[in-house]
């Protein structure tokens, strides 16, 4: 008879390639380790993705960005990968500009995940915002930094709907932004 091992994914330690943490230090730039999978979890601010890597300091969770998720493609589990950050991109209009990130895979340094269950219905995460402890790696240039950064804070639907604009209070805005143009 062979046992087979149920695993939960959860991680030793969570963080945000590229940017800045919130205490102004700058996070990770790379992660380097054999892709375990993604889960999407509940934040207080909304739904996110955690992605997961064994590396050589244990299993680590990177919070996804949009092209981080774009690019981990579930046709990756298993191998082993460097995911760098490579800069910010062109802010489009009204919008942040996005985490560009690069992929570099070895399809022939894989690992067996089969055994991980991404689903898995009453695991939660830990809170990793109260954490002391941040994941050290070592930079692009060389220099090591902590990280720990909570995921971004995400749009909710106002508590109260929306009242549509009746003629007086159009007409009351319009007021107000023609008074600005003409006092400047």
């Amino acid at each position: 008879m062979s046992y087979k091992k149920h695993v939960d994914l959860n991680s030793d330690v969570t963080v945000a390639l590229g940017g800045k943490d919130a205490k102004g230090k700058p996070n990770p730039t790379s992660v380097e380790g054999y892709y375990l999978g993604s889960r999407t979890v509940d934040g207080e601010y909304g739904e996110a993705k955690i992605h997961y890597f064994n590396t050589a300091e244990g299993v680590v969770g990177v919070w996804g960005k949009t092209n981080l998720n774009r690019i981990l493609d579930p046709k990756y589990l298993g191998m082993m990968v460097l995911v760098s950050f490579t800069g910010m991109g062109k802010a489009q209009k009204g919008k942040k500009p996005p985490y560009n990130y690069e992929l570099q895979y070895d399809d022939g340094n894989t690992t067996d995940v089969s055994g991980f269950n991404l689903d898995a219905a009453g695991a939660e995460e830990p809170d990793y915002s109260d954490s002391e402890e941040g994941y050290e790696e070592s930079s692009v240039d060389g220099d090591e930094t902590e990280a720990d950064e909570p995921p971004p804070a995400r749009v909710t639907a106002p508590k109260t709907p929306l009242k549509t604009p009746t003629a007086k209070t159009t007409k009351s805005v319009q007021d107000l932004l023609a008074s600005r143009r003409s006092a400047s």
